[in-house]
C-alpha cells in the first residue's frame, strides 16, 4: 500500500513539472487582461466616434435642408449662423423694431455655414423673444437681369409683415412701393461679400404694407428689376391681394366722357386684380384681370377703338410708336395705389394699326411694350 502510495505522489510531481509556469506568469496575465481591455474600450470609442460622426452628418444636412427652406433660426448654439467662421461680412443693423413692446435692433448678415455659398440670416433679439432666419442666394443670381439676389418675408410675428432682401453691386437705389401708393427708399447697408447691399423693411400688418421693389443702378434712374411682392410671396401677402375681384377694392378711377359722347371707363383695383367696365355700355362688359409682376401688368380692349392698360410705378414715360390719325393716349396715376392706367383710343372710323405703345423708366430705358392692333383685335 505504501509502495502504491509513492507511485502516485512520483506521477503527481512529473506532471506538475510539465505544467510549471514562468516566474513572471502573474505579470504576463495582468498584461494581457489590461490589453484586452483597452481593446474594448478602442471598440466601444470606436463605435460611438461613428455615431457621433452620423450624428455630425445628420445635424449638417438638416441646416442645409432648412437653409434652402428658409432656415433655421438664427440663434441657438453651435448651428447660429451668425457664429463668427460662418459670417463674410459683419452684422448689420438694418432697422429697429418695437418686438412685444421692447425697442430692439434686426440685424442680418451674409453666412455660409455649409460651404455652398452665402445665405442671407437675420435676427432681432428681444427681452422676452428672438426670432430670425436664413435665406438663400437666387439660383439665377448672377443672371444680369437679377438684381435681388437674396428676398424673402422677415420674420415678425403675425401682427407685422416685413420684407428682408440682399441686392448685388449695380443697385444703387431700392425703392419700396407701399399698397397704398406711398413710396420709400430703403436703407442699403454693406453686406460685405462682393459689394452687396442688405436691407428690411417691417411695418405693422394693419397698416400699408410693401407690394412693389424697384432696384436702380445709379441717379439717371435704369431700372435693373422690379419685383411683385404678391407675385412672390402669394395672394395672402396683401389683405385684398387675389386674382378675382371680390371684397372691398383698394380704389376706382373713372375716365371722363370722351369728347362728351363717349362711354365712361371705370377701372376697379385691388391689390392683385383690377376690373374695367365701360360704365354705360351696352356691348362691352365688365373684365377682371390679375395684375401680373411686369411693368405692364395687366392690360384689355373695351372695343376695337378703346384699350385700358394698368401699368406699375416705374414706368416714368411712354412713348408711341406709329400712331394711326385721331389717336389719343393719356396716363393717369390712380390715388390710393402704385398703379397707373393708360387709355388709348382711336375714332370709331379708324384703327389702331401698327401702333405700339412703349414704357419706360426714367433714364429712357425699355421696360415692357404693347401693340394696341394685336390687343384690339376681335
Amino acid at each position: 500500500m505504501n509502495h502504491l502510495e509513492d507511485r502516485l505522489r512520483t506521477e503527481l510531481r512529473q506532471e506538475a513539472d510539465a505544467v510549471r509556469t514562468s516566474p513572471d506568469a502573474w505579470q504576463e496575465n495582468r498584461r494581457r487582461l489590461a490589453a484586452s481591455q483597452r481593446r474594448r474600450v478602442a471598440r466601444v470609442l470606436t463605435t460611438a466616434a461613428a455615431v457621433i460622426v452620423v450624428l455630425l452628418v445628420g445635424g449638417l444636412i438638416v441646416v442645409a435642408t432648412n437653409g434652402a427652406d428658409g432656415g433655421p433660426p438664427a440663434s441657438g448654439g453651435g448651428d447660429d449662423p451668425f457664429t463668427e467662421r460662418f459670417l463674410l461680412g459683419p452684422p448689420v443693423q438694418v432697422e429697429t423694431l418695437e418686438v412685444d413692446g421692447v425697442p430692439t435692433v434686426h440685424e442680418a448678415a451674409l453666412s455660409d455655414m455649409t460651404g455652398k455659398g452665402p445665405n442671407l440670416c437675420d435676427h432681432v433679439e428681444a427681452a422676452s423673444s428672438g426670432f430670425g432666419s436664413c435665406t438663400i442666394r437666387e439660383p439665377d443670381a448672377d443672371d444680369p437681369a437679377v438684381a435681388f439676389d437674396w428676398l424673402s418675408s422677415s420674420s415678425g410675428g403675425s401682427d407685422t409683415r416685413g420684407i428682408l432682401a440682399g441686392v448685388d453691386s449695380r443697385v444703387m437705389t431700392v425703392q419700396i412701393w407701399m399698397d397704398n401708393g406711398d413710396m420709400t427708399l430703403a436703407d442699403l447697408k454693406p453686406g460685405g461679400w462682393e459689394d452687396t447691399k442688405l436691407f428690411a423693411l417691417t411695418v405693422p400688418a394693419d397698416g400699408p404694407r410693401p407690394q412693389r421693389l424697384v432696384a436702380y443702378s445709379d441717379a439717371s434712374g435704369k431700372s435693373l428689376q422690379s419685383v411683385d411682392l404678391v407675385d412672390r410671396f402669394g395672394d395672402g401677402w396683401l389683405p385684398r391681394g387675389g386674382k378675382t375681384c371680390t371684397g372691398a377694392a383698394t380704389a376706382t378711377w373713372r375716365q371722363p366722357r370722351r369728347g362728351g359722347t363717349g362711354d365712361d371707363v371705370s377701372v376697379v383695383l385691388w391689390s392683385g386684380s383690377v376690373k374695367v367696365t365701360l360704365a354705360e355700355s351696352d356691348t362691352a362688359g365688365s373684365t377682371c384681370l390679375g395684375l401680373g409682376p411686369s411693368p405692364l401688368a395687366a392690360s384689355t380692349p373695351l372695343d376695337a377703338h378703346l384699350v385700358v392698360a394698368v401699368i406699375a410705378p416705374e414706368a416714368e414715360f411712354y412713348e408711341v410708336r406709329q400712331p394711326p390719325p385721331g389717336l389719343q393716349t393719356a396716363l393717369y396715376p390712380v390715388s390710393g395705389t402704385p398703379w397707373q392706367v393708360l387709355v388709348a383710343s382711336v375714332p370709331q372710323q379708324s384703327t389702331f394699326g401698327d401702333t405700339e405703345i412703349v414704357v419706360l423708366d426714367s433714364s429712357d430705358g425699355v421696360l415692357d411694350r404693347l401693340f394696341l392692333d394685336q390687343l384690339a383685335s376681335p
